[in-house]
């Protein structure tokens, strides 16, 4: 089949962020007193957005919800001063972004990240990549692996979302590229594993950027 448009994720898919949230969520551990995890660690608690890390980070404590506010916007102010210098992007995306230009095909990124770091991160590391649309986490709308975002997308683009090829690298990207009928591709350069990627319903997974070129090709 050939596709008109890529939605990719973000973190673990686009980009090796994991460093970055890492050393922000141990930041504001150790500002609470909290015990810090291992970067490899947070590669099982990201996917779901901001608050959820927090609130698997700071496990077993269970603080209300006025404390997790707090602790969300301690990571958030940390992680504005280090996610510039720890969130490469992987080896062979930038030659399968070329490629897809190059292709006429479609760009566009939809992250459970915090909208404004979403599009400020795409913005400085692919600045010469046109996205037809940028999107994270907003307050009020429904994230992944809700499947709104990903349908909003495609209706945006005037795309049927059965031609796009949903690249990412978690449970959450595989069960919201299959809940809105675009192609299931998991990506195992990513946090997660190709086998929790196939439990998920990835439908081909993809070891390195290269082999989405072979696909497409």
């Amino acid at each position: 089949m050939n596709y008109a448009a890529v939605l990719f994720d973000l973190d673990g898919t686009l980009l090796n962020s994991l460093e970055g949230i890492a050393q922000a969520m141990n930041s504001v551990l150790s500002e609470q007193g909290w015990a810090t995890h291992p970067t490899p660690a947070y590669a099982t608690m990201v996917g779901n957005g901001i608050e959820a890390l927090v609130v698997r980070a700071i496990s077993p404590h269970q603080p209300n919800g006025e404390t997790i506010n707090k602790l969300v916007s301690g990571y958030c102010r940390h992680y504005n001063q280090l996610w510039l210098h720890h969130s490469p992007p992987y080896p062979g995306i930038e030659e399968l972004l070329a490629f897809l230009v190059k292709q006429g095909i479609a760009l566009a990124v939809l992250s459970n990240k915090r909208d404004d770091f979403c599009k400020t991160m795409v913005a400085h590391f692919f600045p010469r990549i046109k996205f037809a649309e940028v999107r994270g986490a907003l307050s009020g709308v429904a994230q992944k692996p809700d499947p709104s975002g990903a349908l909003a997308i495609a209706k945006k683009m005037a795309i049927a979302s059965e031609s796009f090829l949903y690249l990412g690298d978690s449970d959450v990207d595989m069960e919201t590229a299959g809940a809105a009928k675009m192609f299931v591709g998991g990506v195992a350069w990513g946090f997660r594993s190709a086998a929790e990627l196939k439990a998920a319903g990835a439908r081909k997974i993809f070891d390195h950027p290269c082999d989405v070129i072979t696909f497409l090709s």
